[in-house]
């Protein structure tokens, strides 16, 4: 037996496929990467996320592939 999530919070695509968007949203924060996700797809044929980035952590790792940025927004772009 494995728990996800209770029941109530469980959603489900419009495939009828059920899913449990605080554990993915809980699975993408481990990346030292991400700061905070939200799942979306309730209703919808595919599921998508709104990410926000660790600007320290992302910025680092841009500037030691060379990769220019000029603030957040064009960093997480």
């Amino acid at each position: 037996l494995v728990v996800i999530d209770r029941l109530k919070d469980m959603s489900e695509t419009s495939h009828g496929d059920r899913y449990s968007p605080q554990f993915i949203e809980n699975k993408l924060k481990f990346s030292p990467f991400i700061a905070e996700a939200v799942v979306v797809g309730k209703g919808r044929p595919w599921l998508s996320a709104i990410i926000c980035i660790r600007y320290a952590i992302v910025a680092k790792w841009a500037e030691q592939r060379g990769l220019a940025f000029t603030n957040y927004t064009n960093l997480s772009a």
